[in-house]
């Protein structure tokens, strides 16, 4: 026994050692490996470098390219996604945000960096500052997809707003939340199978004791179109949310029926709302006892 503990130890030793030599020497390699000399090149890499998680490299590719000449558009995209690096692995908001700043006032499409803006903030759960970034996308909008993404960032930050208010024992329906709700109806209505604005409508139902909207959220998330039969995973839970939701108004609802849409919405892996539900103050108590 002792000998194979101390054959243990040797062989720890062993590789703790290889591995104080090896590493130096991967670093030492991968600083001196040859990187693009233009910035789409870069972009490029810097985004096969975050497909594989490859954090170190996706930060030193940019940085790079931060020193490079070329179009407008490729070096103020070099500038968000060294903002979002800031904030979103080394936490780093000030730094990110002046970066994000600068490019809103002379960098190209400064639309994206108020979207870049308003998700940060919305990271950060700054629902104020990450609805003033998206009003001011808006604002600068030159295209289609821009204000589409400015809208759903602007809905998010309300919809978030209104949720912490719920989790704060409030009802939560801001004049906010009504006016992403009537957005994201809309945009679910015109263009059902989106993932993002449906999961956000039904939320934003949720909170405002809209079943019937909620219903169309639900089935616009999972594909499932009025009158079609459900996927067999979820046809249970989707006939249980047909029969709960349709005609509903939460504020008069039994106990029972409250938590029989509890248990559907979990069901289908939507457990944010769930508790969203089950959290209404003005459900009976035994709601959030079952």
């Amino acid at each position: 026994m002792d000998r194979r503990k101390s054959s243990r130890r040797a062989i720890c030793g062993i590789a703790a050692v290889a591995a104080a030599l090896w590493l130096p020497l991967v670093a030492g390699c991968r600083a001196t490996e040859k990187l693009p000399g233009d910035l789409a090149s870069c972009l490029n890499e810097a985004m096969k470098a975050n497909a594989a998680h490859d954090i170190e490299l996706e930060r030193r590719v940019p940085e790079h390219a931060e020193t490079l000449e070329g179009d407008a558009k490729d070096a103020a995209e070099v500038q968000r996604r060294l903002a979002v690096l800031d904030w979103k692995y080394h936490h780093r908001f000030d730094e990110a945000r002046s970066r994000l700043l600068r490019g809103t006032k002379g960098g190209a499409e400064p639309a994206r960096a108020w979207i870049a803006l308003a998700r940060m903030e919305q990271a950060r759960e700054d629902h104020v500052a990450a609805r003033g970034a998206a009003t001011r996308t808006l604002e600068t909008a030159g295209k289609d997809s821009e204000r589409r993404d400015a809208g759903l960032a602007g809905a998010r930050a309300s919809v978030a707003e209104a949720a912490e208010l719920r989790r704060g024992g409030e009802v939560g329906t801001t004049e906010a939340l009504r006016r992403a709700f009537d957005d994201l109806y809309g945009r679910v209505t015109q263009e059902p199978g989106e993932q993002a604005p449906a999961h956000l409508l039904l939320r934003a139902a949720l909170l405002l004791d809209r079943g019937d909207a909620a219903l169309l959220a639900w089935r616009s998330y999972y594909h499932v179109a009025p009158g079609r039969p459900s996927p067999n995973a979820i046809a249970e839970a989707s006939e249980e949310l047909k029969r709960i939701l349709t005609g509903w108004r939460g504020a008069d609802v039994s106990p029972e029926k409250r938590i029989d849409l509890v248990k559907a919405l979990a069901d289908t892996r939507f457990f944010a709302e769930a508790e969203l539900a089950a959290l209404d103050p003005r459900a009976d108590e035994s709601v959030r006892q079952d």
